[in-house]
């Protein structure tokens, strides 16, 4: 369930191992592998501390401004919502909101390997939510139609320390403007395009050298003199 850059094959970045692809089976309600892993690199996602996100974006904030009680609220499906808990074929659970028997509202959805807690609708997370793998791996942003899309930050625990990437997305790549920070402190902030650095941007070392740089898919293309 969520976050894959399917069309990549994991080299360069990081090789990190994601759950889900455009065809996954996580969160599904019918049987089939519900741990499909594929290889992708990492994803763009906002500040934990920077509530506010860019302009237009709201942070999904535990619940706060959703209804607690929604049984008499109107679910826009043709139905009021309802508080119920599911346990499906595959062994996975959800226990929050329902409309006409579909997740939607907010709610959380649980497996052995990942979990979600957020917004819904249709039975896709859709709004703000957190994701959180066995692996360590935590995802908290917007999501659309069940994909990573909008504004997100990611985080990995790897042995060597912690890597971060902040930003956009658009169906599950990075795509926009987002900072990806390495363990040993290098750090690309600028553009993306189909989850690959594009455009321009601020690179700074692992020594603390920073420069300008013009990159396309996924490669330097040329550094820029400095401002004077």
């Amino acid at each position: 369930m969520g976050g894959a850059e399917s069309n990549e094959s994991g080299a360069g970045l990081d090789g990190q191992l994601w759950c889900g692809t455009n065809a996954s089976t996580c969160c599904n309600r019918s049987s089939g592998a519900k741990h499909d892993i594929t290889r992708g690199r990492p994803q763009a996602y906002p500040q934990f501390t920077d509530k506010s996100g860019p302009e237009g974006s709201q942070w999904y904030d535990g619940g706060a401004g959703m209804p607690e009680s929604a049984a008499h609220v109107d679910g826009g499906g043709g139905g009021a919502y309802t508080e119920g808990e599911e346990t499906y074929e595959d062994g996975t659970t959800y226990k929050g909101q329902l409309v006409g028997g579909k997740r939607h509202g907010v709610g959380t959805w649980t497996s052995d390997a990942e979990a979600y807690t957020g917004q819904w609708k249709e039975d896709q997370r859709d709004g703000q939510g957190r994701q959180t793998w066995k692996d360590g791996r935590v995802y908290e942003g917007q999501f659309k139609g069940g994909k990573l899309h909008g504004y997100g930050r990611m985080e990995w625990h790897m042995p060597n320390g912690l890597m971060v990437y902040e930003g956009q997305y658009v169906d599950d790549l990075k795509d926009g403007q987002g900072r990806y920070v390495w363990p040993d402190g290098r750090v690309y902030d600028g553009g993306w395009q189909k989850g690959m650095r594009h455009g321009r941007a601020t690179v700074t070392t692992s020594k603390g050298l920073t420069r300008h740089e013009i990159w396309k898919e996924d490669k330097m293309e040329r550094r820029l003199e400095a401002a004077p």
